[in-house]
């Protein structure tokens, strides 16, 4: 008897198992008569299609941020080659230089915020927690800020 017990739990937890997995699934995809493309668990209109999801989709960060570091040194390197190079030619009392000077402490401080934003939006994005349309958005800013970056800081 007890094993009887046994196989009908065991069944019964087999089934529930299915069940939930068959519904996990079951996705709908419509589009309304604005043309907004609508994706639902639940058939919510006639013309709702049945919508079988591919796997999830994983983008590995670990080549980005290697190349990324990759890159600081190769800057980090030509940029102390540069000021060595520049402190030789010019004498210190000429207004160009002094002119020269600002700007290069600007364009060092403006690429230093966009590496600490970058970082920051990384941080938040691998801590998790937050909204599809939120990461989006972090996702663009982060797009933005690293084109700027590149433009501004690296070309140089």
């Amino acid at each position: 008897m007890m094993y009887l017990r046994l196989g009908f739990t065991f069944w019964l937890f087999l089934l529930s198992l299915v069940s939930v997995s068959v519904q996990a699934q079951a996705l709908y995809k419509w589009v309304d008569e604005n043309g907004v493309t609508h994706y639902s668990d639940e058939r919510r209109d006639k013309g709702a299609k049945r919508v079988i999801p591919s796997g999830m989709s994983v983008i590995p960060m670990g080549g980005n941020i290697r190349a990324q570091k990759n890159v600081e040194n190769i800057n980090r390197s030509t940029r102390s080659q540069r000021q060595s190079s520049n402190s030789s030619s010019y004498s210190s009392s000429s207004y160009e230089e002094r002119q020269k000077k600002r700007e290069e402490e600007l364009l060092r401080k403006r690429c230093e915020s966009y590496v600490k934003r970058i970082d920051w939006i990384d941080n938040r994005l691998r801590a998790g927690g937050y909204s599809n349309s939120q990461g989006n958005r972090w996702r663009a800013e982060r797009r933005e800020v690293s084109s700027k970056r590149a433009w501004e800081c690296l070309r140089r």
